[in-house]
């Protein structure tokens, strides 16, 4: 386990979990565990061996233990301002790559090594995940969504993510698609 000392934001830790990694993907987590790590093996089964991006999908996931509701793939915890933040992310996700992602926000992703090695990483907050994405989709490495669990934490529970850091997502979905 590798610790940031000072804590340089998301980005820069999976900047350097991609530097450092030996292997030939990198998981990466939100230290918040939202997310359950028995979820692994999904994850890693469906990575083609390294070749294949792999991002855990809580919509998916919801909609496999509660099925199709009101608002599909909503965990009944979760804000529905973030839901719907999510849905209009992968809306625009689609409108600028053409590529459908239920959960473009989710905090969970495996990563081919051989493909992150390639990109200098310009971001170094949760934006990192979003640039990221664009520079996956336009390199044509395939990325296959998983269902996962997902337990929700509020503000009060140490939630991190602001409505500001989604027109951030916003803008650098924009800008690694047509100026970077």
């Amino acid at each position: 386990m590798l610790k940031q000392v000072p804590n340089l934001g998301k980005g820069r830790a999976v900047q350097r979990g991609i530097t450092e990694s030996t292997g030939d993907l990198v998981l990466v987590q939100d230290a918040d565990l939202e997310y359950d790590p028995t979820d692994y093996p999904a994850l890693l089964a469906a990575s083609e061996g390294g070749t294949v991006a792999v991002y855990g999908s809580r919509i998916l996931g919801q909609l496999r233990e509660r099925g199709w509701t009101v608002f599909p793939g909503k965990h009944s915890s979760q804000g529905l301002g973030p839901w719907i933040a999510n849905v209009a992310l992968s809306v625009w996700v689609f409108l600028l790559y053409g590529r459908w992602l239920t959960d473009s926000l989710t905090a969970y992703k495996l990563y081919p090594v051989r493909a992150l090695r390639r990109y200098h990483v310009k971001t170094s907050g949760f934006e990192t995940d979003h640039e990221l994405t664009a520079k996956l989709i336009r390199d044509g490495v395939p990325i296959r969504e998983v269902p996962i669990s997902y337990i929700p934490r509020s503000a009060a529970q140490g939630k991190k993510i602001r409505a500001i850091d989604g027109v951030i997502a916003l803008w650098t979905l924009f800008k690694f698609r047509f100026i970077a």
